[in-house]
């Protein structure tokens, strides 16, 4: 029996990984609110197909992409010239994911029994060729994963989710989303889209039954904010262009992050240094209008949370003109902050 197919009855396995990869992945436990063994198995399943140290399945698709670059006129060099080309592609996936490399934190994890199957499948235990054990592929696939960018690493543990959205905006269905809190949200989706610094991932979209719950019309959330989201067949979820328009314009105004918040009419005074940081840092920057007789007064037309959000850190360089209660929400935060050290 293969190593691949020798997995004992309780499914458990362990696993040595980096410290840093176990802290990224701890860290992504608490992120994407998953405990840890459910967010292990959804790195294995949803993320096997797309890894590079699913050598086989890189080997495979290699050669064929090679095959299919060749003409008719190669033809008598194609088998010895495919042959080297693609053992020196596998001697380099080897050599990166298959030599042993620092341990320094041990689990044992427990593998569902998708996860199993997929694991002894005829198809998928052909990575045995590469690795001498489940648990050394697992850690391959675990330290592939730790090392991606967040918005990868969201997109790998929600992709059921994502492929479900992705779904009803191709073909135009509504979807009832809800979120880890238990709220529903019955949505014409429109797109999913990264924030400007590609880091979070967000589904907006028309907010079909907004009257019911006092929420907004034109919604975005966060998509590791979400537990499910199911396709409502029965609904057609083709937007007007009414809401298109409000879509449109909620993203220009306000940005994919606070599309769902509350616009209000904002005043605020920047110092020379405030007027500089604002001009350099663009994350999360709200576009506002410099007064026409005061060039430190800026006015926004944005949510209260992404002005709170950007302009805390600003300190002294930026006090809050109106509304009073914003004024308030930073004379607590500042005051809370200096009782801290007092």
């Amino acid at each position: 029996m293969s190593e691949f197919k020798n997995i004992n009855y309780e499914n458990k396995i362990r696993i040595a990984l980096s410290a840093y990869a176990a802290n990224i992945i701890g860290s992504d436990c608490f992120s994407f609110s998953k405990k840890k063994n459910s967010l292990l198995n959804s790195v294995i399943l949803n993320f096997y197909q797309k890894a590079d140290c699913s050598i086989s399945i890189r080997i495979r698709e290699y050669k064929q992409s090679l095959v299919n670059s060749l003409t008719r006129n190669d033809a008598k060099i194609n088998d010895k010239a495919i042959s080297l080309i693609v053992h020196g592609k596998e001697t380099e996936l080897k050599k990166i994911y298959t030599e042993k490399t620092k341990s320094d934190a041990n689990w044992t994890i427990t593998l569902s029994m998708k996860t199993v199957q997929l694991l002894t499948d005829d198809h998928s235990s052909s990575e045995e060729k590469y690795y001498n054990s489940p648990a050394i592929y697992i850690k391959a696939l675990l330290e592939e994963y730790s090392r991606l960018p967040y918005y990868q690493r969201e997109k790998i543990i929600f992709k059921n989710i994502l492929d479900d959205i992705n779904t009803a905006i191709k073909c135009c269905y509504a979807i009832k989303l809800t979120n880890i809190y238990g709220k529903h949200f019955y949505v014409k989706p429109y797109m999913v889209e990264n924030d400007p610094l590609s880091m979070y991932q967000y589904i907006i979209g028309y907010n079909y039954r907004y009257n019911e719950d006092n929420s907004s019309e034109v919604l975005g959330i966060r998509l590791s904010r979400l537990k499910d989201a199911e396709i409502q067949y029965y609904q057609d979820g083709t937007l007007t262009p009414y809401e298109n328009k409000k879509i449109q314009q909620a993203l220009r105004s306000k940005g994919v992050q606070f599309v769902s918040g509350s616009s209000s009419e904002i005043s605020l005074w920047l110092s020379d240094e405030g007027i500089r940081k604002y001009n350099g840092q663009q994350h999360l920057r709200p576009l506002g209008r410099i007064d026409d007789k005061d060039n430190h007064i800026y006015h926004f037309d944005c949510t209260e949370i992404q002005i709170l959000f950007y302009f805390l850190r600003f300190g002294k360089d930026a006090r809050i003109i109106s509304p009073d209660s914003l004024k308030d929400q930073f004379k607590e935060f500042y005051n809370e902050a200096y009782k801290a050290y007092k």
